[in-house]
């Protein structure tokens, strides 16, 4: 049995907030590069939000949901996906969406991962750091 093709991530941005404008246009405000740094947890973030961009042309986005894991696996947030299919004029399919507020118990690697039916894949992943680690981190100490 040959799987059909299907959508690819082309990239997933991690920011404070995503907003449309009424022409359409994005704005992406605070985009953690790579980490998010704190200066201490517990941690209360005003928002976290999520944009991902998907290739339709090998094929649809399945309609399914992102699922975001705290360090010990446990299930946080799950964001539905509406099916999406390419065609003349849509090439790409972006989706963004924020938690707020986003509370940080403990310092760690959080997992993004796409579910569909009882398949699933990772997208991605990044970490919370406390900034004491993370200027050790930096200097490589």
């Amino acid at each position: 049995m040959t799987r059909s093709k299907e959508a690819k991530l082309d990239y997933w941005l991690l920011c404070d907030t995503v907003r449309r404008e009424d022409s359409g246009k994005l704005i992406i405000v605070g985009v953690y590069m790579p980490d998010i740094v704190v200066q201490a947890v517990p941690v209360m973030l005003p928002m976290l939000s999520f944009l991902f961009k998907w290739d339709l042309k090998p094929g649809p986005l399945r309609t399914g949901s992102i699922v975001l894991k705290d360090p010990a696996g446990g299930q946080i947030f799950e964001f539905p996906i509406e099916e999406k299919t390419s065609g003349e004029a849509l090439e790409s399919a972006f989706f963004a969406f924020g938690i707020s507020p986003f509370g940080i118990e403990k310092p760690g690697t959080f997992t993004l991962i796409y579910r569909r039916g009882n398949r699933s894949s990772a997208l991605g992943s990044f970490r919370v750091i406390i900034q004491q680690a993370y200027a050790l981190d930096a200097t490589g100490r």
